[in-house]
């Protein structure tokens, strides 16, 4: 099932797709309407191994630095960097939004979380970034609010595993999207 967040962000980027008729425009997709969601949004390059563009701060505190020019897999561990990649230049190539399921290694216990990634388009009509939220099941850790965005000391988290991709089918209609489920516990299925 969803998270609640990133429901809310796949249904914005689906209202945006249907209005366009295709993949939205970057310039279509406006943050502020995504106000609540912001410190778990994040923007990512397609063009440069899909590095972090605009990461929101819940993101860095989890993870325990500053991702802006990183590549989203500096955060799986070695054996989940390449399938990470290989589900979103697929993605990119199908102009799906891409969802991965992975594992969140904490200090004290183990947690999942979602990450949605949309495609944009440019002005020169090419998919050139995703939009992304990072949606941590059971919530995000309280102490997140007593501390100050730029004070990143260590990562709560570890190297996240990947357990699963599924791209939606962006060749069906929107409301009843298929998806193609590309990896899971660590095997490729499609």
């Amino acid at each position: 099932m969803a998270h609640n967040d990133t429901g809310m962000f796949l249904s914005y980027w689906q209202a945006l797709r249907r209005k366009a008729g295709q993949t939205p425009l970057r310039k279509a997709f406006d943050p502020v309407q995504l106000t609540s969601l912001l410190p778990s949004v994040f923007l990512l390059t397609a063009r440069d191994g899909f590095r972090f563009r605009l990461v929101g701060e819940r993101v860095e505190r989890l993870h325990g630095t500053h991702l802006k020019g990183l590549p989203i897999s500096h955060l799986f561990g070695e054996s989940h960097k390449a399938l990470t990649v290989a589900a979103l230049t697929l993605a990119r190539q199908r102009e799906g939004a891409l969802r991965l399921k992975v594992g969140v290694p904490l200090d004290m216990s183990d947690l999942t979380a979602e990450l949605i990634l949309v495609p944009l388009r440019g002005s020169d009509g090419l998919v050139d970034r995703f939009a992304g939220i990072y949606g941590l099941h059971g919530g995000w850790p309280t102490h997140f609010a007593e501390t100050h965005p730029l004070d990143i000391k260590a990562p709560l988290a570890g190297p996240l595993s990947l357990h699963a991709a599924q791209i939606e089918d962006s060749q069906t209609e929107v409301l009843s999207a298929h998806t193609r489920l590309i990896v899971l516990n660590d095997r490729r299925v499609a």
